[in-house]
């Protein structure tokens, strides 16, 4: 690691006007960005702070997609509304401006390209397996400290053209430049850390204090959400690809804690009445005593796994375990969080409540590579019962 990376202050200011330019060395920008992760790095330094370049030492001798590849993607399979946009004069396009029968139709992609427009697949990991492989790991090294879900789009813009106007984004961006170059121009934001209420469209503001630089293939760049930021070619054309995070923030929580909380309470339900007998400021009084009744960690829990919305464990119904059956640990994180009577077992898929007379073999179970039912010191039915709870939020899945 660069000694000035080191040196920066962990409890630094918000300064997403600022940015560091730090090189790779003899490892690639994205295997550097994995291990100031692992390393804790990348959150004393970046996260939520500033952005930072890392810059490939190494000359990349072939491209990673090319315009032909590329539509040959949209040739060879049906690309929807929801799989492709065309941002042309710093706008979004409406599908139905180069579509055919309801698909992309790759004949005007070609011709709007022609004119200098951007052509950007969405949730391009579906496509190219090094794509998938590189957001999976950037996802799994998140996870030990964030819960996030993250989302990778592909942008091929032509030689010097520009894609979107100055914004934005209400979440975190890994840009990878997978070829060609393109020139970045980032400016500070009027709004720290914007949620997702509250849009670059929303604030009338003139981006000031730019700061100019160059991805070259192989490149990485993190901007923290909040950073707004645009992007545009010179005599190369770039292909690059964007990896969104998205992660649960404590407005959400709040939020989510909030409605748990005075929903079921016919007090809150009541109409308001201007000539009654309760002033506001005992219903406040009473907000109050309802909060702090309520089991914060548990709604955190619930909260972050719900928001998040990413079911795609296979239901209790979909697998069958028996006490001999072999359980293999998934590259899943989990997270305990400790309760006063109990814990709660937290990933990404959803949250499980931990009785504290399980918490020690719990702990030991998620830290095996694989094990059975029938090695844990627990009546038949409570072992299966465990199991099946932590099959379905996925830590394990049963070897076949």
């Amino acid at each position: 690691m660069n000694t000035s990376v080191l040196d920066i202050c962990a409890n630094e200011q918000f300064k997403v006007n600022s940015y560091d330019s730090i090189s790779a060395s003899d490892t690639t920008p994205f295997t550097y960005l994995l291990e100031m992760i692992r390393n804790g790095t990348f959150f004393s330094c970046y996260w939520q702070k500033r952005s930072v370049h890392i810059r490939n030492d190494f000359e990349l001798t072939q491209a990673e997609h090319t315009l032909d590849s590329l539509l040959n993607i949209v040739r060879n399979n049906n690309i929807y509304s929801r799989d492709c946009r065309i941002v042309y004069t710093g706008n979004v396009l409406p599908f139905e401006q180069f579509e055919k029968d309801g698909i992309a139709c790759v004949e005007t992609i070609e011709k709007l390209i022609e004119k200098n427009a951007t052509l950007v697949f969405r949730y391009f990991d579906r496509f190219d397996g090094r794509v998938k492989n590189r957001i999976q790991s950037l996802k799994n090294g998140l996870e030990k400290r964030v819960l996030a879900t993250t989302r990778s789009n592909c942008y091929y813009t032509p030689p010097n053209s520009k894609g979107f106007a100055p914004h934005w984004d209400c979440h975190d961006i890994v840009v990878y430049q997978a070829s060609g170059s393109k020139n970045w121009s980032l400016w500070n934001s009027p709004v720290k850390l914007p949620n997702k209420y509250q849009n670059f469209s929303h604030y009338p503001y003139e981006p000031k204090d730019e700061i100019k630089l160059t991805l070259n293939a192989g490149d990485i760049l993190f901007l923290p959400r909040g950073c707004i930021h645009s992007a545009s070619t010179s005599d190369s054309l770039s292909v690059h690809y964007s990896f969104g995070i998205r992660t649960v923030d404590y407005s959400d929580v709040a939020m989510k804690w909030l409605k748990e909380a005075i929903f079921d309470d016919e007090l809150f339900r009541a109409s308001l009445e201007f000539s009654g007998e309760k002033t506001l400021d005992q219903v406040k009084q009473q907000l109050v005593n309802k909060l702090l009744e309520h089991p914060i960690l548990p709604s955190i829990c619930n909260a972050s796994s719900e928001l998040l919305g990413n079911k795609e464990i296979p239901a209790r119904s979909s697998f069958e375990l028996k006490m001999d059956s072999v359980l293999v640990r998934t590259n899943v994180v989990a997270h305990l969080v400790k309760e006063q009577k109990s814990h709660s077992l937290l990933t990404r898929y959803d949250s499980i409540t931990i009785p504290e007379s399980l918490l020690d073999i719990v702990q030991k179970i998620v830290n095996v590579d694989s094990i059975s039912p029938s090695e844990v010191e627990l009546p038949t039915n409570a072992a299966l019962k465990l199991f099946e709870k932590l099959v379905e939020v996925g830590l394990f899945v049963i070897s076949e």
